[in-house]
């Protein structure tokens, strides 16, 4: 997937959703993240954080993503890049 001029994903499509999950937990409350797990987007509420994580392995005990919505995680997180570049 290639997003703000850069690839941000490359892959077997099927293998990639198998990788990514969103994590729902109380704010800040993600002590049980994968070592191997990237963030690829986040959200946080006045109560619940919402993660979309990246791990080879996968992910258990998180809601797996579909296409569309692993997409747009991509597409957020190109749009914020040039930001903290430039800080």
């Amino acid at each position: 997937m290639l997003a703000g001029g850069r690839v941000q994903v490359v892959g077997d499509v099927d293998d990639l959703l198998t990788q990514h999950a969103r994590m729902v937990a109380d704010r800040g409350d993600f002590g049980a993240l994968p070592t191997d797990a990237e963030v690829i987007a986040a959200e946080h509420g006045s109560r619940q954080s919402s993660l979309v994580v990246r791990s080879p392995g996968g992910v258990t005990g998180a809601d797996r993503l579909d296409l569309e919505d692993m997409v747009l995680a991509y597409l957020g997180r190109a749009d914020e890049r040039p930001l903290e570049a430039a800080r």
